[in-house]
């Protein structure tokens, strides 16, 4: 029979557990390793966890009443010294519309993805995180309980594997196909517009397999394409062709300015001092200028360039020949 005391205790009980199960929730909130903030119609964060504190560095009462953009230092209100939502571009910022739908119409949205710029010590550092909200009604309002996953590792990984598609392995330039799908975009660019394609050839490498082996080839290869990456500008794309052949594409420029660059390349390459018995390693070219309104196709661009490059072998190597197409 249940007594009067009985009745008490399992009441005290009851609040007990309820109090303990507050304090988990509050710890699991605050310890886990899923970001997450709680927003209002305003898109105004009204709680965030420790997650955010450590990644955003904030701390509780600096999130109180931030808009989403101004907590994650979005560069258009950032730069401006705005409020989130006061620009012109808010209105298309993805994921704030997205917030909105949240909390006007108690939609959810998953999965979209954030990068935030980190600068630690001087050094940039970029997170990504995959966003997700879910409303919560509370007196006929809604509000957003958003989560922030780091998938950080994830694009890297998967930066990776597009880089395996692009690039060669050896001397980490792009790979003949993805430089020849940029020749191939190049001219057929609009507006019309000049351009340059070179093809080098290293003189004599079969010579350094045959006498040094083909270790001793490979690091030739890395180091002329160290030096060629070194030499180009931001702007332009180098690609291992084939074997020892080098392809350079150089948007926006004539003959004359792409035959500069690649004599650059031509005289740090002598220069170079390499670690085995290897000496002075030289290389031809053929240099072309090309435009997106002439007819000629990027495959005749090529093909051109590499008969120039075959010339400047027949007329004695390490030159360079150049025309315009």
């Amino acid at each position: 029979m249940m007594t009067d005391e009985t009745k008490v205790n399992g009441g005290q009980d009851f609040m007990d557990s309820t109090e303990m199960a507050e304090d988990l929730f509050y710890a699991l909130f605050q310890g886990s390793p899923v970001g997450t903030i709680l927003i209002d119609q305003e898109n105004a964060l009204l709680v965030a966890n420790r997650f955010i504190f450590k990644y955003f560095n904030q701390n509780e009462q600096s999130v109180k009443g931030k808009r989403f953009g101004n907590l994650f230092h979005c560069e258009t209100v950032y730069e401006s010294g705005n409020t989130c939502g006061s620009q012109e571009a808010c209105q298309k910022c993805l994921i704030r519309n997205a917030l909105n739908r949240v909390v006007v119409n108690g939609e959810r949205f998953d999965g979209l993805e954030l990068a935030h710029e980190f600068r630690l010590n001087g050094r940039k550092d970029i997170k990504w995180f995959s966003v997700s909200a879910t409303p919560v009604k509370h007196q006929d309002v809604f509000y957003a309980v958003v989560t922030f996953v780091d998938i950080t590792e994830q694009k890297h990984r998967e930066e990776t594997l597009v880089l395996l598609g692009i690039t060669d392995g050896l001397t980490g330039l792009y790979n003949r196909r993805f430089i020849m799908d940029q020749i191939k975009l190049q001219a057929g660019r609009t507006p019309r517009s000049t351009y340059a394609l070179a093809m080098l050839d290293i003189d004599n490498f079969k010579q350094i397999n045959d006498t040094y082996g083909h270790l001793i080839g490979d690091s030739v290869l890395q180091a002329m394409a160290n030096i060629i990456t070194k030499s180009i500008r931001y702007s332009d794309f180098a690609g291992r062709y084939g074997g020892e052949e080098f392809l350079i594409l150089f948007p926006d420029t004539t003959e004359q300015a792409a035959r500069m660059i690649v004599d650059r390349i031509s005289h740090r390459l002598k220069e170079h001092i390499f670690e085995t018995d290897v000496r002075q390693i030289t290389f031809s070219a053929g240099v072309i200028e090309g435009s997106s309104d002439n007819p000629a196709s990027y495959l005749d661009m090529i093909g051109k360039a590499d008969e120039l490059m075959y010339q400047a072998k027949v007329n004695g190597k390490d030159r360079i020949e150049s025309g315009r197409f």
